[in-house]
């Protein structure tokens, strides 16, 4: 499945991130965070939440989530004050905040 807001097409089965034709490289965590957010929009996510889904095995703290969300900002361009994708839903955790549609099958990469 592929989702697309805005000019961004992610690829769910391929875990790959497109901004117009060109791929974005996207650390795992962070990819599997925006993956949790997008497909759970616009239901807000606890910290709890997140924190037991990326982390499973691993007792993760509040900073560690913070610096994975800063992340996926700078890689959307998105800005924390004024968010267009990610927003915080304060002393809960966050939420997908734009709209993506489904978009057919997987996206094939130029070669």
């Amino acid at each position: 499945m592929r989702l697309r807001f805005d000019d961004f097409l992610l690829d769910l089965e391929a875990r790959q991130l497109f901004r117009g034709s060109e791929e974005l490289h996207v650390r795992p965590k962070t990819y599997e965070l925006l993956e949790l957010l997008i497909t759970r929009r616009p239901r807000a996510l606890s910290k709890v939440q997140l924190r037991r889904q990326l982390w499973p095995e691993t007792a993760a703290e509040d900073v560690d989530l913070t610096v994975l969300v800063t992340d996926l900002r700078a890689v959307l361009g998105d800005d924390a004050k004024a968010p267009r994708y990610v927003r915080t839903v304060r002393r809960f955790g966050y939420a997908f905040c734009a709209d993506a549609t489904g978009d057919g099958p997987p996206h094939r990469a130029l070669t």
